[in-house]
């Protein structure tokens, strides 16, 4: 239930007085009673009204108040009648008014004072469901501070179920996303978060406790939360999906193959199926993992006993830079890497899911390949595989494959360690 904040709303209307005066009588009244009772009288009429502005998912308003949500700590909605305005307000007031963020884009509201034209009888906003809307020539921000928090939640980092079990397929569609009372994973569950992978560890329990879950082919939608505010969503999904998707995932655990640990994923079955920016990174998330003391920055390729197992086996790239030979190795996917993507030299190194290893000189190359389980296979390319993203930045990497010797160094060490190892020459 939705719990209502006592806010008032003063309505100034300005008439504009005869066909060809500028001049304004002002009316005032305690509610919108006469706006919305007499919308006809004010009908293309230049008016001065003083309300709430919300402007979200899908919603641009000025309403008769604000009132708490129950979706998140402290988070506010449009409360009682509400007109459409039509093309938002200007960028510098927009960016003085406060600020929230539960699911979707971010939000912004506040009290202000709207001068503009108001116009009755079509419909207007969203899906034509307003009746009334008015285009702001003017507007002022007034005086006015959110109402403080009933209460206050700090649990840090969690991932909740949706209250509701929301199937994956409507997530996108709702403005509000109610969580379950209890996280699923709770920041006690979590024993390390890798930032670059976001693998994350977990206790005994917690990690039974997701191997349980009961989880359909088309996914359970998941919700991730700072302190219970949502941050961003997902789905978990299990490997034994013939359904793809295009959102964040963290894939039930099968069987004893990936002990203790699951990682939040970009698409089903692989990330090339995944489809816009990354939210993982969320500042917010990052620092509450951090201040808990759960944060690691990265898995060093030294401090690996073994790499894992590939469906699609490891690609590797090679070029020459500043007299040395660099190398990159990467999990194999369908789709084309980028020269960016090889090149970088941020590593992403996971115990039990994506690697993309960057290494200098032959025998660092033969380190990486040495932790390969053996009969892997491990295709090393040349350029010609790769898309470049538009617009082409001017670079002097060019992939190539070294001098024959280097080839027949590092394929001989390839083989001694029992890959499946294959040249693509040109």
């Amino acid at each position: 239930m939705l719990v209502l904040v006592c806010v008032s709303l003063l309505l100034i209307i300005v008439l504009t007085i005869g066909c060809s005066e500028e001049r304004a009588t002002e009316v005032q009244n305690d509610t919108l009673e006469q706006l919305f009772a007499n919308p006809d009288k004010y009908n293309g009429k230049q008016v001065v009204v003083v309300g709430f502005y919300f402007q979200g998912w899908e919603t641009i308003v000025l309403s008769e108040g604000l009132e708490l949500s129950g979706y998140a700590e402290g988070h506010l909605v449009p409360q009682g009648r509400m007109i459409w305005v039509s093309g938002g307000i200007s960028g510098e007031v927009y960016d003085k008014l406060y600020q929230q963020q539960n699911m979707g884009p971010l939000e912004r509201f506040g009290k202000v004072k709207i001068t503009g034209r108001f116009e009755y009888g079509g419909e207007y906003g969203h899906l034509g469901g307003y009746d009334q809307q008015i285009t702001p020539t003017e507007t002022i921000i007034l005086p006015w501070s959110p109402p403080a928090s009933v209460t206050s939640v700090s649990e840090g980092f969690a991932i909740f179920l949706t209250e509701e079990d929301i199937p994956p397929s409507r997530m996108e569609a709702l403005s509000y996303i109610r969580i379950d009372d209890q996280p699923i994973i709770s920041e006690k569950d979590i024993i390390t978060y890798d930032a670059q992978t976001h693998e994350i560890k977990l206790t005994e329990n917690a990690y039974n406790r997701i191997a349980g879950l009961e989880v359909p082919v088309q996914g359970r939608s998941f919700v991730v939360c700072v302190d219970r505010n949502p941050i961003y969503w997902g789905a978990f999904w299990t490997p034994i999906s013939s359904v793809s998707f295009g959102g964040v995932t963290i894939w039930k655990p099968l069987g004893s193959r990936e002990p203790g640990s699951v990682t939040i994923e970009l698409g089903y079955p692989s990330p090339s199926f995944y489809s816009g920016e990354d939210p993982r990174n969320n500042i917010e998330v990052i620092e509450s993992l951090e201040q808990a003391g759960k944060l690691i920055n990265e898995l060093s390729i030294t401090s690996i006993d073994e790499l894992p197992h590939s469906m699609k086996g490891y690609e590797l790239y090679s070029w020459s830079e500043d007299y040395q030979w660099h190398f990159t190795i990467i999990t194999g996917t369908n789709r084309n890497k980028t020269l960016e993507e090889i090149t970088s030299q941020w590593d992403y190194i996971s115990e039990y899911g994506w690697v993309k290893a960057h290494v200098v000189s032959v025998d660092a190359i033969k380190d990486v390949l040495s932790l390969l389980p053996q009969n892997e296979h491990v295709s090393w390319r040349e350029d010609e595989f790769i898309i470049l993203p538009e617009p082409v930045e001017q670079t002097n990497i060019n992939l190539q494959l070294p001098p024959k010797q280097i080839i027949d160094t590092i394929k001989e060490h390839a083989e001694r360690c029992g890959l499946d190892f294959i040249i693509t020459i040109p």
